[in-house]
């Protein structure tokens, strides 16, 4: 009884012993008691106003980060197309520069075209992709929105994009992207992508809605620039070679 009574008491009295002893604490007073020596030690909230502030620091970056979006400058950038063979970056900014655009960084020349012109503002940009067609020594180069792989991967996404969309072909010399468009938006057509024309003919355009490509399909031609063209339903090469 002597070594039972030695042993419950150790457990008892024993702040290091394994048994949980019951932690009171006053939520109110913020004030913890000690179990053993049942002395009283004010809780500070310094801890509490540490994870409030992180939270509000981290939730004010989030925000930052949202105000500072790439789409941003996505929208500052053009695609030229049918650049003069040999061209410069140097020459490039001198001739947009004196109609009155500012190139920001040194544009990517590949062959024939630039893929990304950053400009110094959006206004500049979309003033470029309202004119379509810029002339630089003596060519006429198109200018197009530039297309990010996210906003390709996008319009790849839409629900039923291949019956949405139709075939093209017998445009003639000339025609350019916006005349596609505008022709197609007089008979109250909305066109989603930008459709590159490639040797007289649009592979693929991508419409508001089905029942606009079908109605578009069952017109088989109209008219542009003078001459009537070709419309078909488009046809996915990559699934027909599958």
């Amino acid at each position: 009884m002597f070594n039972l009574n030695r042993v419950s008491a150790s457990v008892q009295y024993n702040p290091n012993s394994n048994e949980i002893l019951s932690n009171s604490i006053n939520r109110k007073k913020n004030c913890w008691e000690c179990p053993v020596s049942g002395e009283s030690y004010t809780v500070s909230a310094h801890t509490k106003l540490g994870e409030q502030c992180s939270n509000n620091l981290v939730q004010n970056k989030k925000a930052k980060d949202e105000k500072v979006k790439p789409t941003d400058d996505e929208a500052r950038r053009v695609f030229l197309g049918g650049l003069p063979i040999g061209i410069t970056e140097r020459v490039l900014r001198q001739h947009l520069g004196a109609m009155g655009y500012r190139v920001m960084k040194r544009p990517k020349i590949l062959p024939s075209f630039a893929p990304a012109v950053l400009m110094e503002t959006v206004d500049q940009a979309q003033d470029l992709i309202k004119k379509g067609v810029i002339m630089i020594e003596g060519l006429e180069v198109e200018v197009r929105p530039y297309n990010s792989l996210t906003k390709l991967s996008a319009l790849k996404k839409l629900p039923y994009v291949q019956k949405r969309s139709v075939f093209i072909g017998g445009l003639p010399i000339g025609t350019t992207t916006k005349n596609l468009q505008d022709a197609l938006e007089a008979f109250g057509m909305k066109v989603l992508n930008y459709p590159v024309i490639k040797k007289g003919f649009a592979r693929q355009i991508i419409l508001d809605t089905i029942s606009q490509a079908k109605a578009l399909i069952r017109m088989k031609k109209f008219m542009i620039n003078g001459k009537f063209v070709d419309v078909r339903p488009f046809v996915n090469q990559k699934r027909r070679r599958k």
